[in-house]
């Protein structure tokens, strides 16, 4: 994969701070340095500078990875509470519509299946209180076709019915679903909080670079996920650790890589004077002599996104 081609896609396209942060991305000195404000000797945090493109692999990744563990704690939660007949279940609808149509009416197409699957399988089970899931929309590798994995805790559910309403629903567009009961909340939800990374294979001589920046289009400003039922507003199991010192638990204050570098020269820089100081004269340094003053802002605990960004 080319990021640089890419980015020279999306900016070609309209999106130029989207291209600029995606060019930019894991690039060193443009990430930022938390402090603790507690104990400035204890070890920073680093994060490094990220895109949070659903096309990029590694802000992909990461965003999944924290999505997942978010999500199962709560979600294995309710399927422990529910009754013996409720089960987890992986469910898959396919259909034709492929990646390579109008970016506009693909949106649209989208988000109203999205909701159709709702609807579908709210439908199914009328005025249950307890089913409830998640659905999240994939164009997968082979084809590049829409499809969507769901999430679902429910009672049985009858295939034959699912598919009908999902063909209904299309308009024929929407082909066949899969259904598999899982053991554990683990098993099916990495389909679900995934971000898009899978149309990495070069298929029928397009390029790779091209696909992926037409998909960046089709899912800007789109959820990833929806969840619904007794999903709908849960409680997330989310827990920053990143941003807090990790030695004792307090704020951190963020700086940008650039000006941590440039203090830490600074201070290198004093402490060695201060060392020949006290050779050559044998006294104290004066007071405060190695104390850190870092400027920044303490209103928030994430590294802030650079200014030309925003």
């Amino acid at each position: 994969m080319d990021r640089a081609r890419i980015a020279y896609y999306l900016s070609r396209d309209g999106d130029i701070p989207g291209s600029g942060r995606f060019a930019d991305c894991g690039t060193p000195g443009l990430g930022f340095v938390g402090i603790c404000v507690s104990n400035p000797s204890h070890s920073e945090v680093y994060h490094p500078f990220s895109c949070m493109l659903r096309i990029c692999p590694t802000c992909a990744a990461r965003r999944s990875a924290q999505l997942a563990a978010s999500l199962e704690k709560p979600i294995a939660v309710l399927a422990e509470a529910a009754p013996r007949h409720y089960t987890l279940k992986h469910l898959i609808l396919t259909t034709s519509v492929s990646l390579s149509e109008d970016t506009d009416n693909l949106r649209s197409t989208m988000r109203r299946y999205r909701i159709g699957v709702r609807e579908i399988l709210q439908g199914l089970f009328p005025a249950d209180k307890i089913m409830g899931g998640l659905i999240g929309a994939e164009f997968g590798e082979n084809g590049r076709k829409l499809h969507f994995h769901v999430l679902l805790l429910s009672r049985y559910i009858d295939k034959e019915k699912l598919e009908k309403s999902w063909f209904d629903l299309t308009a024929g567009r929407g082909r066949w679903s899969f259904i598999r009961k899982l053991a554990h909340v683990s098993d099916g939800i990495a389909e679900i909080c995934k971000y898009v990374t899978k149309p990495t294979a070069e298929d029928d001589g397009e390029e790779i670079e091209s696909v992926l920046a037409k998909l960046h289009f089709v899912l800007k400003g789109v959820r990833r996920f929806q969840a619904f039922g007794s999903f709908f507003r849960m409680d997330r199991n989310e827990a920053e650790t990143e941003n807090v010192c990790r030695e004792c638990g307090s704020v951190l204050m963020w700086q940008s890589e650039l000006d941590w570098m440039q203090h830490n020269s600074a201070v290198d820089a004093a402490a060695r004077n201060a060392l020949l100081y006290l050779k050559e004269a044998n006294k104290s340094p004066p007071v405060g002599y190695n104390q850190l003053a870092i400027g920044g802002s303490f209103a928030d605990c994430y590294p802030p996104t650079p200014p030309r960004y925003n």
